[in-house]
């Protein structure tokens, strides 16, 4: 697509997976964007605000890019489930539906007992178990997420993955994802068409399963399947590892930067640019108690030490990290790097609309303790913007 797209070939409609579009993996104008359109009333609703109000508030975020656009339409979601099969429950004795785990095995094995293959995963189709893996990974590491989710997209990617692994919070040696591979396996033994491939291949494909009434009483039913396990689990991860390795090292990636802002006291500087910006201050690295106590283990003189705040980060992960660094000089000229605030909210939006956008941004960073320098506003140029300065002189503009 990205070829016919630079050929000037591509057709007017195309189909994308929502992965490259929130991991930002798209190079910038090859979709449209269509949010614009999005937030127009949906004329065939009466009374209704806009198209993006009849979605799901959980669909939204899986058509968003990391710079706020909205390039694709979800056609679906992806639901997981299980059917079961109530003639072999009454053959095994089984009057309920399980409730817990436990329920759950108990009822597997008399099932098992009374002839019948409790557990499928397909019926023929190139499926596997690992939506159990994906859903279980997500209840039983989501306070670890945090801890390997560098890209900061919707959902983990390869390089989320091979942090985790380096990490060593995706392995064996960790208690709660040893946990997820240690129920897998107990429901293996119950279980009948597992598929086996190499972990570090991509199977795709719809699972559409028909129930056997009184042969097999349960089945696991999902779409959009993804890598199989068919080795041992550290064989597996091994794989992978050194797959993604490999991955990541011929891929080109872009180098990640931070912005470094000279100043002499960064602190309320940096509470400015957070209050400007919507970021926050950014936290001291685990076993930290503060950005000190880290600086001195690293063997930062004391003298050194003690200048309060001085990093801030955007919370959605998208921003670069910005960084007040104290210097001895003062600010002589003007900076030949400046940033841009974005408020007006594009050419899709009216001038005028843009316009008072723009001065009330500005208003509010002056009651900040910014200063206004200047407007940018020439006859005949669909633009606007507000020309200012930050509390310690250096510029930028509102748009």
């Amino acid at each position: 697509m990205e070829s016919q797209a630079s050929g000037g070939s591509a057709p007017d409609v195309v189909w994308e997976q929502y992965g490259p579009v929130t991991s930002g993996a798209l190079p910038a104008g090859l979709l449209q964007n269509i949010k614009p359109y999005l937030e127009k009333p949906n004329p065939y609703v009466p009374g209704n605000s806009s198209w993006l109000s009849l979605f799901s508030p959980s669909t939204t975020p899986y058509m968003t890019s990391p710079n706020g656009d909205i390039d694709i339409i979800l056609g679906s979601n992806v639901e997981t489930g299980m059917f079961y099969s109530k003639a072999a429950f009454a053959k095994a004795g089984i009057s309920s539906t399980p409730v817990t785990w436990a329920d759950f095995l108990t009822d597997l094995g008399k099932l098992k007992s009374a002839g019948i293959t409790p557990f499928l995963f397909t019926t023929g189709a190139p499926c596997n178990p690992s939506w159990f893996e994906r859903l279980a990974t997500s209840s039983l590491l989501a306070r670890q997420i945090s801890k390997f989710d560098v890209n900061h997209a919707q959902v983990t990617d390869g390089l989320d993955v091979a942090v985790g692994i380096k990490k060593g919070i995706i392995g064996m040696h960790n208690p709660r994802y040893a946990e997820i591979w240690k129920l897998l396996g107990q429901l293996a033994t119950y279980s009948a068409g597992w598929r086996t491939s190499s972990a570090a291949s991509a199977l795709t494909s719809t699972c559409m399963v028909s129930p056997a009434p009184g042969r097999t009483p349960i089945i696991a039913a999902s779409g959009d399947q993804a890598h199989a396990v068919g080795r041992s689990v550290s064989e597996a991860l091994r794989i992978l590892a050194a797959t993604l390795h490999q991955h990541l090292m011929e891929k080109s990636m872009a180098v990640r930067f931070q912005l470094v802002i000279d100043c002499a006291n960064p602190e309320p500087l940096a509470s400015f640019w957070v209050a400007a910006l919507g970021y926050e201050f950014e936290p001291p690295p685990d076993g930290f108690a503060s950005w000190d106590a880290y600086w001195r283990d690293v063997g930062v003189p004391e003298d050194e030490l003690g200048i309060g705040a001085d990093r801030i980060v955007d919370p959605g992960g998208h921003g670069p990290r910005i960084w007040f660094q104290v210097v001895p000089e003062r600010k002589a000229a003007k900076n030949r790097l400046h940033l841009d605030i974005g408020a007006s909210g594009g050419r899709a939006v009216p001038i005028e609309t843009r316009r008072q956008r723009v001065d009330a941004e500005a208003a509010r960073l002056v009651g900040l303790g910014a200063r206004i320098v200047g407007v940018l506003d020439t006859e005949g140029l669909d633009h606007y913007g507000v020309a200012m300065q930050d509390p310690e002189g250096n510029e930028f503009d509102i748009n």
